[in-house]
């Protein structure tokens, strides 16, 4: 029940994200949905091998492949998708609790926080990447594909 408000407070603040900057109305919804879902992604990974670097590379993964799939079916950019995806795991309190810790001397939990912010950074880039360069490379193998049937077409 817990993951299910999560779920619609996740897709509901990608939902007014889209919509304070005026982004296309038909992404709203399904880049609400996908922000969702990426957050309860990471919920469920996140406890069972207790690695933000893991969690947040299997929910930014989900995120690219969904994204690249809902521009080819609904003719956007992939971005439009992915940035406002983002925003559920955009890891602002990390960096909170980091100064906070900081402020307070307690360097301990400070380097925690931190370590565990910069992983979930670097996890969610590399993420995105890796999606986005597997879409292309199958964009340029089909596309390559169909190529070389018009050239054997041509010579038979």
């Amino acid at each position: 029940m817990k993951l299910l408000i999560e779920f619609f407070i996740s897709m509901f603040a990608v939902f007014a994200f889209t919509y304070f900057f005026n982004t296309p109305r038909d992404t709203m919804v399904l880049g609400g949905i996908i922000g969702g879902l990426s957050w309860v992604i990471f919920k469920l990974v996140l406890p069972y091998n207790d690695s933000y670097l893991f969690a947040g590379f299997l929910a930014s993964m989900f995120i690219g492949i969904s994204s690249e799939i809902a521009a080819i079916v609904f003719k956007h950019a992939a971005t439009m998708y992915i940035l406002p995806a983002l925003l559920p795991l955009v890891p602002g309190a990390g960096i909170f609790y980091s100064m906070y810790y900081a402020i307070n001397g307690d360097t301990v939990n400070m380097k925690i926080a931190t370590m565990q912010t910069i992983y979930l950074i670097i996890s969610l880039a590399i993420g995105i990447v890796a999606s986005s360069t597997f879409a292309r490379l199958y964009k340029f193998h089909s596309k390559n594909r169909k190529l070389k049937k018009k050239i054997n077409l041509k010579i038979n």
